[in-house]
C-alpha cells in the first residue's frame, strides 16, 4: 500500500472549517484501508495541497470532506470528519453542499447545463436563493474568474480552460466554507492551467473559503 498523502498548508484565519480526528477508510474488495488514522484541522482561509503518490488516498480524503464517502461511495469508515460544525456521518450530502464547493479534473465533466449562466445560477437555485440575487451573483463570481464575457454562452463552445473556470465560478457562487479541488488542471493544456490558477487565486482572495487540493503539476500550478 502507498505511503498516504502528505498536507501542505499555507493559514490565514482563525477557527476550523474542517476537522478530522482519527479518520479511516476501506473499500469492499480491498484487503488493506486506503486512509488510517488521518487528522486534519483546516482553519478558514488557509489553504491545504496533498502530496503523494498515486493510490495513496489524497482524493479520498477530499471524499470524506465533501460526504461522497460515505453516503454516495460504498466504504468502511472510521473516526469523525466535522464539516462548518456538521459530522458527515450524520448530515446529508445535500446539507453538506451548502458548506461545500467541489471543482473536479474532467473539464467536459465539470458542465452539465446548456448555457453558463443557468450552468453557475445552479447552485443557487438548489439553494433557494432569492431569485432577484441570483442573477448579480452570478455575474459577480463569473467576472472574479474572469469568464464574465462567457455569460450566456452555450457551454457546448467552451474550451477545457473556459469550462473549468465556469466550474470554479459555479463551485464559488453561493460562497462555500471549505473548496476541494481534485486535480483540477490534470486535463488541461499550459494556457488553461494559467486561465485555472488566476481565476482559482481570484476567487479564493475574494471570498475566503478554506481549500484542500490535490495537484500533481505542482510547476506549472505555480507558474
Amino acid at each position: 500500500m502507498p505511503e498516504g498523502p502528505t498536507v501542505a498548508a499555507e493559514t490565514s484565519g482563525v477557527g476550523l472549517a474542517v476537522a478530522l480526528e482519527r479518520v479511516g477508510v476501506g473499500f469492499p474488495r480491498r484487503d488493506q484501508d486506503v486512509l488510517r488514522d488521518v487528522d486534519l484541522d483546516l482553519a478558514p482561509g488557509e489553504q491545504v495541497l496533498l502530496i503523494g503518490a498515486s493510490g495513496c488516498g489524497k482524493s479520498t480524503v477530499l471524499q470524506t470532506i465533501s460526504g461522497v464517502v460515505p453516503h454516495t461511495v460504498t466504504a468502511r469508515t472510521t473516526g469523525r470528519v466535522v464539516v462548518g460544525g456538521l459530522d458527515t456521518a450524520s448530515t446529508t450530502v445535500v446539507d453538506l453542499s451548502r458548506q461545500v464547493g467541489v471543482l473536479a479534473q474532467d473539464p467536459a465533466g465539470a458542465v452539465c447545463l446548456p448555457h453558463v449562466d443557468d450552468e453557475v445560477a445552479l447552485p443557487l437555485e438548489n439553494q433557494a436563493f432569492a431569485p432577484g440575487s441570483i442573477g448579480p451573483r452570478v455575474r459577480e463570481v463569473l467576472a472574479l474568474v474572469d469568464a464574465e464575457h462567457l455569460l450566456g454562452r452555450p457551454t457546448a463552445w467552451l474550451s477545457g480552460g473556459e469550462s473549468q473556470r465556469v466550474a470554479l465560478a459555479a463551485a464559488l457562487v453561493a460562497r462555500p466554507r471549505v473548496l476541494l479541488l481534485d486535480e483540477p488542471t490534470s486535463m488541461l493544456d499550459p494556457a488553461g492551467v494559467a486561465a485555472v490558477r488566476a481565476a482559482g487565486r481570484s476567487g479564493v482572495a475574494h471570498d475566503g473559503p478554506a481549500v484542500g487540493m490535490v495537484e500533481p503539476r505542482l510547476d506549472e500550478l505555480a507558474g
